[in-house]
């Protein structure tokens, strides 16, 4: 079995109170992980990266995005382009106990942190104050 190599922090995401997994060394094969509420799934960026094909807005050289001008069938009403994106692998889980699982095995605060609280939690009841 591996190291435990990542650490529960409180963090926020999407205006919620939740908690995040950072990694405490370069043993760690994620570098991050964050609990969305509202969604109730565990997302897990991975060292790993792959390359995927994308559709971005066309930007002039100014940097500006490029104007379409018609309204286009995608319903867009600016210009695109496919460009090959370079990202991290993700991961997302959804099912609460194999969400315990992972944490339990790749959190070395896991015993001390509540993070149980941001799962059963109603969404509404995390909803960061103003």
């Amino acid at each position: 079995m591996s190291q435990k190599a990542m650490m529960l922090i409180t963090s926020d995401w999407n205006n919620h109170k939740t908690f995040r997994m950072i990694p405490l060394s370069n043993d760690s094969v994620y570098i991050e992980g964050i609990y969305d509420v509202e969604a109730k799934t565990l997302a897990l960026m991975s060292k790993q990266v792959a390359e995927s094909y994308r559709m971005i807005p066309r930007l002039s050289v100014e940097g500006e995005i490029i104007p379409s001008k018609v309204k286009r069938t995608n319903g867009k009403n600016f210009k695109e382009e496919r460009v090959v994106i370079t990202s991290s692998i993700e991961y997302y889980i959804t099912e609460a106990a194999e969400i315990e699982e992972i944490v339990k095995h790749m959190a070395v605060n896991e015993s001390t942190f509540d993070f149980k609280k941001y799962m059963t939690s109603d969404a509404s009841e995390l909803v960061m104050k103003k």
